[in-house]
């Protein structure tokens, strides 16, 4: 799982789903469709490549 820098977002690996889920923090509900990543996701990890942390890149890790 990887959190938002400001705390309003939360990346969950779906592994079954071979996706990340979204998370609104506040709600805990999740925020639009899975984000397809391919088989076996492990990890997730945010990086601070937009101009504001709502603007995340999400960057997983597989299952060899």
């Amino acid at each position: 799982m990887a959190v938002t820098p400001d705390g309003t977002r939360a990346y969950v690996t779906n592994l079954d789903g071979d996706s990340v889920l979204e998370i609104d923090t506040a709600s805990n509900a999740v925020v639009g469709a899975p984000i397809v990543v391919g088989a076996d996701p492990l990890g997730v990890a945010i990086t601070r490549t937009g101009p504001a942390p709502t603007s995340p890149t999400v960057v997983t890790t597989r299952c060899p």
